[in-house]
């Protein structure tokens, strides 16, 4: 059943990623394509949900405790590089939080923190400053050339969440210094 799970959510890449092609483009696609699509989305949503229910019973049953049994069972559920990507993102998210806050991550007492940012900071912040005219050019131009509002919208924040990505990256270099210890 997992081998079925995994192979469903694949499947549904291509299905969402062409209505979405089609919505953005402004095209209506045809009512039956949107009624299938959604009944293809329910329905895969119902089987990760009775696969993933079936993993934590199976788990459950060697007596580990609730949440290491929820976390094997998604471990087991989920690929290994859609994990990897979200925790990219998770992690970038808290670098950004560390960064407002002005802290250290991973700088025990009693340490030296070795910073390596200084040099590439500002390499990485003219390139930020770069991204956001790109961003701001290409809505504009998107504008002058009556491009459709979806289109121009996927388009401003896929350039969004790059230029989020750079200051996470950004946030990481400074809140993730090397460390020294005795």
């Amino acid at each position: 059943m997992l081998r079925i799970a995994r192979a469903a959510l694949f499947a549904m890449v291509p299905v969402e990623l062409m209505l979405a092609v089609l919505l953005v483009s402004g095209a209506s696609p045809p009512s039956p394509l949107i009624a299938m699509a959604g009944a293809a989305a329910v329905t895969v949503l119902i089987l990760e949900a009775a696969t993933l229910y079936r993993l934590f019973g199976a788990e459950r049953r060697g007596g580990a405790n609730r949440r290491t049994v929820l976390r094997a069972s998604c471990s087991q559920l989920v690929p290994d590089q859609v994990r990897r990507l979200v925790g990219f993102d998770v992690n970038g998210m808290v670098s950004l939080a560390l960064w407002v806050a002005r802290r250290h991550h991973g700088v025990p007492y009693g340490t030296t923190a070795i910073s390596y940012s200084r040099a590439q900071t500002s390499a990485m912040m003219i390139f930020v400053f770069a991204m956001v005219v790109e961003l701001v050019v290409a809505e504009i131009l998107l504008r002058a050339l009556g491009a459709p509002v979806g289109l121009r919208t996927v388009i401003l924040v896929a350039d969004a969440y790059s230029v989020l990505i750079v200051l996470t990256v950004i946030a990481a270099c400074i809140t993730r210094p090397h460390v020294v210890s005795a």
